[in-house]
């Protein structure tokens, strides 16, 4: 069981930049397709998922040494950080916002 959390936690995660991503979150307009507290959810949620990834993809890998074990732990990482990113992209834009 533990060895499918991984799997999950990278599918979920590249879902969410995927959407994320065609949904507008890097416009600088603030032309969004979806509402911004959805978008914020999946940022945050993504992230927190990916990490749990991570970390259980580890504990797996020092249990038996794999090399697809190894470039799991690393796109669920990566995925970790550009959710995180776009959660604090989506920040500043709300800040932005309400300082004008």
């Amino acid at each position: 069981m533990k060895q499918k959390i991984p799997w999950v936690a990278a599918g979920i995660g590249g879902f969410f930049v995927l959407i994320l991503y065609f949904s507008g979150v890097t416009s600088t307009e603030g032309h969004f397709k979806i509402p911004l507290l959805m978008m914020l959810l999946m940022s945050e949620l993504g992230c927190i998922v990916t990490a749990f990834g991570a970390y259980i993809g580890i504990k797996e890998w020092q249990a038996n040494r794999s090399m697809m074990l190894i470039l799991l732990v690393t796109l669920c990482a990566i995925l970790s950080v550009v959710l995180g990113y776009l959660g604090i992209h989506l920040w500043n834009y709300i800040t932005i916002e309400r300082q004008v």
